[in-house]
């Protein structure tokens, strides 16, 4: 009797809350209902096949992507409220790029960002409102709006092509090389091989205009 008086209860509220049918003939709205676990699997899945469609041979590597020497993670995330799209759980481990990923039920878009545009000095970067951490700064969130995309995000994608053109800067096989080489040419004394500089993404490296690179 208890669960058909709560059915009754439910069933009264269906004209209070309309259920949205938009996503009833999705290609994406099988993933929703799925646990996190399974839908980070599911997102590197997505990531993997979005990039060797447009010509990368990209590799898996526990929670990551190597692409060319470079590490991608992968973020997945459904309509939310209105209409922005929320990535969760961007911590600050070692990766080169985030594979953001936006999922509308007739839409998709793209954004590939390089990790100092979330992550400086182990602190998520301020300033920034779409920017958020969370747990106690362990992770960050970033929430998007595609219809006002701000301008810091703007040159990392957008649709799906957009980000690919990106991608074939970012993560090409020169810039994945010179990101592994340049620690070694920063080196002062040829025996400390860390660089404190960004990753390389085909402009100037700082160390030419400092006079360190190849000490």
């Amino acid at each position: 009797m208890s669960f058909k008086t709560l059915v009754k209860i439910t069933d009264s509220l269906i004209a209070k809350y309309p259920a949205t049918k938009e996503w009833d003939d999705s290609s994406f709205n099988w993933m929703r209902g799925l646990p996190p676990a399974s839908k980070g699997a599911i997102g590197r899945d997505i990531g993997s096949g979005l990039l060797f469609a447009y010509g990368f041979t990209p590799g898996a590597n526990r929670y990551e992507l190597r692409v060319n020497g470079q590490g991608v993670l992968v973020r997945v995330a459904t309509k939310w409220k209105e209409n922005t799209v929320k990535f969760q759980n961007i911590r600050d481990i070692q990766f080169d790029h985030v594979l953001c990923i936006a999922l509308y039920p007739k839409k998709a878009y793209a954004w590939l960002i390089p990790k100092e545009e979330i992550w400086v000095k182990g602190a998520v970067r301020t300033g920034r409102s779409e920017l958020k951490p969370q747990h106690k700064g362990a992770d960050a969130w970033l929430t998007v709006d595609p219809i006002g995309v701000p301008a810091w995000l703007e040159p990392y994608g957008g649709t799906i092509e957009d980000m690919i053109k990106v991608a074939k800067t970012s993560l090409s096989f020169l810039v994945g090389l010179a990101n592994a080489l340049l620690p070694i040419l920063c080196s002062v004394d040829g025996t400390d091989t860390s660089c404190v500089h960004l990753p390389f993404s085909g402009e100037a490296h700082p160390c030419y205009e400092t006079g360190t690179l190849g000490r």
